[in-house]
């Protein structure tokens, strides 16, 4: 993110009375230097930054986490959150993880640890390596990775969905619709994010995004966010069978997301008329 979208976000920050962030990704610190740079942009807009995520991938040496850990506290970062969890175990050694606490705890860096419980569960492996889903499976049982995205606590969407799929219990596409509702959490601000791009996520649904200076303008201007927020997945449902020739999946759904990300998708690859099915490399990725 350039220092000028930062400046413009934190304008909207304001406007809307939010006076506290947090910095999250993607992995941060992969660029120390811009991230810097926001954050002396937030600062100086006394927008506060309550923590910055981290997967601590970037913590090659002991040398290098604590010039990085000091270089965030020069610059105002009061407290790390560290993902501990088996889903980033797979790609990244538990050492990386304990050298970055370790640096915390030395200089004076506070630490926020997402989540603590799970790691005695990695400590059963080799913590220099990394460990795939197959081996904590079989160590703990096949449905050790359902228990632990509701554990977790993982929002379904993006690339955790197919983690869901593969673990969870599935309902048939009756079962789904006939629990439908508003999806009144699109309206939820307790917690959303704005990413590089300048454009404002609500809640947490990857996948739906618009400008953040057109937020008053979902009623009108985004009908999927609209017509969800005020009849949920059926309308949802109803306008891709009907419009776009959708079919449901035979082997059913995890719950109401599941089948919304599966119309999304179709809808991307169908329709350009949805503004809010963005970024598109969100659904290309997928």
């Amino acid at each position: 993110m350039s220092q000028e979208t930062a400046a413009l976000i934190c304008s909207y920050l304001k406007k809307f009375n939010c006076s506290s962030v947090h910095i999250g990704g993607g992995e941060p610190l992969l660029n120390l230097h811009l991230l810097c740079e926001v954050v002396d942009v937030l600062t100086k807009n006394n927008i506060f930054i309550e923590y910055v995520e981290t997967n601590c991938s970037w913590a090659t040496t002991d040398k290098k986490t604590t010039e990085t850990i000091e270089q965030l506290l020069y610059h105002g970062i009061q407290c790390l959150l560290i993902s501990v969890d088996p889903f980033h175990n797979e790609f990244i050694p538990f050492e990386k993880v304990q050298r970055t606490i370790s640096s915390c705890k030395k200089s004076g860096m506070r630490t926020l640890i997402w989540q603590a419980e799970f790691e005695s569960d990695i400590l059963r492996f080799d913590a220099k390596t990394t460990h795939k889903p197959a081996e904590y499976i079989s160590h703990y049982g096949f449905s050790y990775f359902a228990d632990v995205c509701t554990r977790y606590g993982i929002v379904f969407g993006g690339r955790a969905a197919d983690i869901f799929r593969k673990y969870s219990e599935k309902y048939p596409i009756g079962t789904i619709l006939k629990n439908s509702s508003p999806c009144q959490r699109l309206a939820n601000t307790s917690h959303f994010h704005i990413d590089l791009y300048k454009k404002y996520i609500p809640t947490l649904c990857t996948g739906f995004s618009v400008p953040i200076e057109e937020i008053d303008c979902i009623p009108h201007k985004y009908p999927l966010l609209n017509g969800l927020y005020a009849e949920g997945i059926s309308f949802l449902y109803n306008l891709a069978t009907m419009q776009y020739n959708y079919c449901p999946r035979g082997e059913g759904y995890v719950n109401n997301c599941d089948l919304c990300l599966d119309i999304r998708k179709h809808l991307f690859n169908l329709s350009a008329l949805y503004l809010e099915l963005s970024p598109s490399g969100f659904y290309k990725a997928l």
